[in-house]
């Protein structure tokens, strides 16, 4: 285990009702970073994606997208970013490209 991800799967343990993210004047707690952050988790081992699979992470700037990124560390999952402002299908395109499996 790295360190990031050590740093990572910490903060995600110590859950907390505590302020964590201010993001356009209004705070989002630990509490609810956590709890998407496991959401996320749990939806990528749901789909049944291997521990090992690199994860295509198409992130904006918002708490859900960092509390999602947070839990991806966490797991010490490979990720792989997509630039989010661009045209719908100049992301298709890169994601077919990216060449995703289903297994």
């Amino acid at each position: 285990m790295n360190e990031l991800q050590q740093l990572a799967a910490r903060r995600l343990a110590q859950g907390g009702r505590g302020r964590g993210v201010r993001f356009e004047d209004a705070w989002h707690s630990w509490e609810e970073i956590c709890a998407t952050a496991h959401k996320v988790c749990d939806l990528i081992a749901e789909s049944g994606a291997p521990q090992r699979a690199t994860v295509l992470f198409i992130a904006g700037n918002t708490p859900a997208e960092l509390a999602a990124l947070l839990g991806l560390l966490a797991q010490g999952r490979t990720v792989r970013f997509l630039y989010a402002f661009q045209s719908g299908e100049a992301i298709a395109a890169k994601v077919a490209e990216l060449e995703p499996r289903s297994e």
